[in-house]
């Protein structure tokens, strides 16, 4: 598995955009990759990851009133869709991703 942080900086994720999903709860999350460290004006929460090849993603939820604490279906963005599989092995969760 790679290796990774959560010490990015946000501009890191210029030109990212959604490539799947991951199901999972908030707690898991926490427990996995720390407390979510940004927001933006569209999300409550947001874990961003970069991995030593130098791949960014994001973790998010999306336009919703409050952080989802139980079961939820997080977006997963990033330059590259092999963001979703490496966020999902950490995770230890199914995955899916975009069909575009």
């Amino acid at each position: 598995m790679n290796t990774f942080t959560t010490d990015v900086s946000a501009s890191k994720m210029n030109g990212t955009h959604l490539q799947g999903y991951i199901e999972t709860r908030y707690d898991h999350i926490v427990e996995r990759l720390g407390e979510p460290k940004h927001t933006s004006g569209k999300t409550n929460v947001e874990w961003l990851i970069e991995f030593d090849d130098g791949l960014v993603a994001s973790l998010y939820d999306w336009k919703l009133n409050a952080c989802p604490r139980g079961p939820y279906r997080w977006h997963v963005g990033g330059h590259n869709d092999v963001v979703v599989s490496r966020l999902a092995a950490i995770l230890d969760v199914p995955y899916m991703q975009t069909p575009f």
